[in-house]
Order: structure tokens, then C-alpha cells, then sequence
């Protein structure tokens, strides 16, 4: 088991103990001609969440989606598949044109007006990457009856959303912005945000304050991975038991949230009980309030622990990667290995319990987070016989793994764990040291390269007339 030492984490969020204003009132827009000014500070927080949501959205709207009739998809004349905008209304323009054309954008601090443009193509193209791998809906726009009420502002090497410190465990989150030059009250303004830190914050590259939360998350790059005494190469064999175990002995799994399961599950089986119900009395049980409530909490939960995973794993790649220069891996096809089972299934359980299990152990975050902490020296070699051959005589033979967790060579006697024996051939596969064992009668010989051995076809019996 891997100790957590500290937590790997590219935010920190603070709560606000209150929010003040200075300088000269804030210019919000225009109401039937008539400008409005503001200097309460609850006004200006909510006019700066109301611009950048209002800018999110002119974005989203540029957004398409495909034109289906039937249930199948729309074709135009050239054969491609019909595009319309997700929208009633697409609103392409710039944000010097959309101060412009929006009076109520005028004022808006330009680190705050430029944030959304990059936030919405971020949450779009990771949607669409998930429902590529696990399905689901594409997001839409942002609505403040569901409670949005937030907003981003970068920092850019401390032009805006400074943070101060004023006491022990107390600071003041600033943003500063201007009114236009036709407006009539001309001047500099800033808003306040006074929040308790209980540490240090680290290096920030943008905040987001969410008013209805009444937290201010600063957003902070990874640190850099020092592997200025990087040496040698590893080898590692994932598995479902053990989430890894390396060729140097170390076994890793990830952390075990059983609070969490539980209490997950208990959601689940509420909102089961609720769908039961629903169905028995003919209503639309998505539109329950109790269990949109239940279903909100239980993705909270799952967060949680998708998070505490997480962080475990970044740790031990990170340490990982400031020891080894090469790390060799299996080529695992996850994606494939964790299908669903066919329906009317007998093995229907144990393969579902299989996918979670292969899920829970995060081989494809290891892999991605290996690959970019290790600057592209993360390798991967074929899988095939690593867990059949013996590494300290080469023979290969299926009977060699007696059990999962031992191994044990028939033709040599030795015996070790099964996946750390793995993860050496995945090493030994990668410095092509795949010796080739001498022949002996009735074993099997193996390929230097790991590949099967070509088994010699008998000649077919002749038979006599």
C-alpha cells in the first residue's frame, strides 16, 4: 500500500466570510435608457455572475447538434449528416462588439469577459470525449433558475483576482475592474471578497467564485515532477487484485473508501425504491424532487471517492516518475476488457464485479498520468505470456501460475508472486532480454520475442483400404 503523504490537488476552495465594495459605483447597463449604477456589493457580485453566464451562453449557442427524424439522422444533399445549432438564437461576435451591442457587458472586467470563451470549449470537447466512452447527454446552457451563480476571472501574473493576506487564517480575493469612458460616473472599482484560508494558497492561475455555494476555488497547475535523479527503467503489471505491482517489489492498490460505499449504496438503493414506487402509482419519477435530491447527493458522493482514488494513484505515479527515466507497461486494451457482459449471460455477475474491479484500480488514469509526468517515456510492450513465463529460466508453460497470486515454474521449481513475476517479464520484454530456454523433452520451448511457440502438426493417419 502506497502511504498518501500529501494530497495531489489543482484547487483549493475557501469560504466567504463576506463581500465589500470600494471606489466608484459600478456601472451595470441601461434599464428603458436609463443607466444604472451600483456600489452594494451583492449587486456587483451578481451582475459580474449574470455577464459572464450571459457571455457562456452566446458561446454555447454556436454549438450544433445533429437533425434526426425517426431516430435516424438527417442527410443533406452531399451525403454528410445535417448540423443546427443547439439554440434558438446564435450570437457570433467578439467581446469588444459584445460591449458593444450588450450595455450590461460594458463594465465587465476583461479577464472576466475573456474566461468563458475557453471554460465552454473545455466542457464541450470533455463531454464529448466522455459520451464517446461511456455515453450520455452534451451540456447546455447555463440558467440561473438551476442556481448558477458563479463566475471565473483569470489571473494573468496578478492583473485581477489578487489575494491578500490579512491575518492568520483570514485573506481578500479582489477583482477591479472600470466603468466605459461614456459613462457618466468614470472611474475604478473593486470588488471584495473576504474569505478564511486555514493554509497556504498555492500559485493560482484563475478563481471561481460561485455565490451560491459562497466559496471561491482558486485553480493551480500540477506542480512540476522533478526528475533531475530519474535513472533505470521499471517494469509494472496492472491487475484487478492489485492495481499495480512493480519489478522491484512494491505493490500498490488503490485507497478503500468503505464509509463511502456504503453510504453510496444506500442512495442507490433509495432511488431504486423510489423508481419502484413511481412506476407502481404511474407518474414520472425523474421529475420527484426528493429524488433529484437523493440523485444530487449520490453524485456528490461518488465524487468523492473518484477523487480520493485519484489522488492516491497521482501520488505514486509522481513518485514514480522522480525515480525511474523509462516505465514499462502492458498494452491493456481497458476499454475492451471492461465490456458489458451480453444479456442472458450465466458468468453475467462475476463480470460485472470483474469491470468494477478493473475500474476501481484506474489502469487507464495510471497510464495517461505516467505518460505526460514522465515526458513520453512511459512504453508500453505486448502482454502476451508475461504472467505464463518463468523469469528466471524463460520456460512458458500455462500450468506454471497455479493460482492467481502464485507462481510456481515446472520446469525449474521456482516459485514467486504471480504479478510481481509479470511485471519482471514486462521489463525483460521491453530490454529484450526474452531469453530462450534450452529444449527439453516434452516441454514447450519459447520464442525470443514472447510469442507462441509454433507446435509441430502430426501427419494425418493414413487409412487402409
Amino acid at each position: 500500500m502506497v502511504v498518501i503523504g500529501h494530497r495531489w490537488c489543482m484547487s483549493q476552495v475557501v469560504r466567504i466570510r463576506r463581500i465589500s465594495f470600494r471606489g466608484v459605483p459600478t456601472y451595470l447597463g441601461e434599464h428603458r435608457g436609463t443607466p444604472l449604477y451600483s456600489g452594494n456589493p451583492q449587486k456587483v457580485a451578481d451582475w459580474l455572475c449574470d455577464g459572464f453566464r450571459a457571455r457562456f451562453n452566446q458561446h454555447r449557442s454556436n454549438r450544433c447538434q445533429y437533425v434526426y427524424d425517426n431516430g435516424e439522422r438527417v442527410l443533406d444533399a452531399d451525403g454528410t449528416p445535417l448540423l443546427k445549432p443547439i439554440g434558438t438564437s446564435v450570437v457570433t461576435v467578439t467581446n469588444a462588439e459584445a460591449r458593444q451591442q450588450f450595455p450590461h457587458l460594458s463594465a465587465m472586467p476583461s479577464l472576466v469577459l475573456q474566461a468563458p470563451e475557453k471554460l465552454e470549449n473545455t466542457e464541450w470537447f470533455a463531454a464529448a470525449k466522455r459520451r464517446k466512452q461511456r455515453g450520455g447527454d452534451m451540456p447546455g446552457f447555463r440558467s440561473r433558475k438551476r442556481g448558477d451563480r458563479r463566475f471565473s476571472c483569470w489571473y494573468n501574473g496578478g492583473r485581477n483576482a489578487q489575494l491578500h493576506r490579512t491575518g492568520r487564517r483570514s485573506g481578500m480575493l479582489v477583482v477591479s475592474g472600470q466603468n466605459p469612458s461614456g459613462a457618466e460616473r468614470k472611474g475604478r472599482w473593486q470588488l471584495r471578497f473576504h474569505v478564511y484560508l486555514s493554509q497556504d494558497i498555492r500559485p493560482y492561475t484563475c478563481v471561481q467564485v460561485d455565490l451560491s455555494r459562497n466559496q471561491v476555488t482558486f485553480t493551480s497547475p500540477p506542480p512540476p515532477v522533478d526528475r533531475t535523479n530519474a535513472s533505470g527503467s521499471l517494469g509494472i503489471d496492472r491487475g484487478a487484485v492489485h492495481a499495480a505491482v512493480t519489478s522491484d517489489g512494491e505493490f500498490f492498490d488503490t485507497l478503500e473508501t468503505p464509509l463511502l460505499d456504503k453510504r453510496i449504496r444506500n442512495l442507490q438503493k433509495a432511488m431504486a425504491r423510489s423508481r419502484c414506487l413511481a412506476e407502481k402509482q404511474r407518474r414520472d419519477w425523474r421529475n420527484s424532487r426528493r429524488y433529484q435530491q437523493t440523485s444530487r447527493r449520490c453524485a456528490k458522493l461518488q465524487s468523492q471517492r473518484a477523487s480520493a482514488k485519484n489522488d492516491a494513484v497521482h501520488v505514486f505515479t509522481t513518485r514514480l516518475a522522480e525515480q525511474y527515466e523509462t516505465v514499462v507497461l502492458e498494452d491493456l486494451k481497458t476499454q475492451a476488457m471492461t465490456a458489458a457482459p451480453k444479456k442472458g449471460s450465466k458468468a453475467k455477475r462475476s463480470k460485472t464485479t470483474l469491470n468494477r474491479k478493473i475500474r476501481d484500480a484506474r489502469w487507464a488514469t495510471m497510464k495517461s498520468q505516467l505518460q505526460y509526468k514522465t515526458g513520453g517515456n512511459a512504453v508500453v510492450v505486448n502482454p502476451a505470456y508475461t504472467s505464463q513465463r518463468c523469469f528466471a529460466c524463460g520456460h512458458i508453460e500455462r500450468k506454471n501460475r497455479e493460482s492467481q497470486a502464485v507462481f510456481r515454474c515446472l520446469e525449474c521449481d521456482h516459485h514467486a508472486n504471480a504479478d510481481l513475476n509479470a511485471a519482471r517479464n514486462v521489463l525483460a520484454k521491453h530490454q529484450q532480454v526474452w531469453t530462450t530456454p534450452a529444449p527439453s523433452k516434452g516441454k514447450t520451448k519459447s520464442s525470443p520475442d514472447g510469442e507462441a511457440p509454433a507446435m509441430k502438426r502430426k501427419p494425418p493417419a493414413l487409412s487402409r483400404c
